[in-house]
């Protein structure tokens, strides 16, 4: 199982010989110009490397866990904007016409491609892509499932399921210890 976000914190705080408490920030007269790794800097390099760990990870492997970090998002408006945080679009499934409930599987098309069939009949094509910050497609509405980056009160919530799933807390702790030791 995973580790909770001030377990973590912890473990790094032991392997750098920080105090033990990590919520501290003293900073010892006469040495201003040294940076020290208070609680801010541990838990915006936790962050960084647990946003980056989303990227790598397969996105099966955080679907079957049930990740917070996996998105599904109606989208009404082609060109509307991603939802914020939005890492990778995993699957597009589009409503061709506002009749029927049925969605269809499509393929993403690069952006030149999009434009040129953009008015296309949606009976007839169907895509989408991701261009201008918005998820742009063909039809009525886009059902998209994404991975986005949680935000630093999620990670520290220690959300039930969790994130990332086991296995992966050793890679997040080295990371951030060898970066605070350049």
């Amino acid at each position: 199982m995973a580790q909770p976000w001030l377990d973590l914190q912890t473990e790094i705080a032991a392997r750098i010989s920080e105090p033990e408490d990590v919520t501290g920030s003293i900073i010892p007269l006469g040495e201003v110009d040294v940076p020290y790794n208070n609680q801010g800097l541990v838990e915006g390099l936790l962050l960084e490397i647990s946003n980056q760990l989303l990227r790598e990870i397969p996105p099966d492997d955080l679907e079957a866990i049930g990740s917070p970090a996996i998105d599904t998002t109606i989208y009404t408006t082609s060109g509307q904007t991603l939802v914020t945080g939005t890492v990778k679009v995993l699957s597009v499934a589009i409503r061709p016409q506002n009749v029927g409930t049925n969605y269809v599987g499509t393929q993403p098309m690069q952006p030149a491609t999009f434009i040129q069939v953009q008015n296309a009949d949606p009976t007839l094509i169907s895509g989408w892509s991701v261009f201008n910050g918005g998820m742009n497609y063909i039809g009525f509405d886009a059902r998209v499932v994404s991975i986005i980056e949680p935000a630093l009160a999620i990670w520290q919530s220690d959300p039930s399921p969790p994130i990332l799933p086991d296995g992966y807390d050793e890679i997040r702790i080295d990371w951030v210890c060898k970066k605070l030791q350049l």
